[in-house]
């Protein structure tokens, strides 16, 4: 199996991709901003590179809540991605996937939120 282990106490300390694969469909959809809160894991899937197999297919993206969004001030919602474990800093810095000296969270709007059928993963869940 496939695992993340992380040294950031927000996160969840050993994460099995394989099993959010497999219990993907019976997540909860995100179709309300009450339902996020900072520090909660959400999942979509999207057409990526696959970094095993260097070809395009549709992935499982797996995140961490950074920020909530604020209507107010317009900040979008903020993610913090987990980085699939096959894939080393030094690859990922050479494919693109990653840069250097960047954060590697990334601001979302609601709609996009909604368009890619965000669910939240219950990580106890799935230990």
């Amino acid at each position: 199996m496939s695992h993340v282990t992380n040294s950031d106490p927000t996160q969840t300390s050993d994460f099995t991709w394989d099993l959010a694969e497999k219990h993907w469909d019976t997540f909860e959809e995100v179709t309300r901003p009450e339902q996020l809160q900072v520090g909660c894991s959400v999942s979509w899937k999207e057409l990526a590179i696959n970094p095993q197999t260097f070809t395009p297919e549709f992935l499982l993206s797996v995140a961490r809540i950074v920020h909530l969004p604020d209507p107010v001030t317009g900040q979008h919602l903020v993610v913090r991605p987990f980085t699939r474990p096959a894939v080393s800093e030094g690859h990922a810095l050479a494919l693109g996937f990653i840069q250097e000296g960047r954060s590697d969270d990334q601001e979302y709007n609601w709609s996009d939120v909604i368009a890619s059928k965000w669910k939240i993963v219950h990580l106890k869940e799935l230990s």
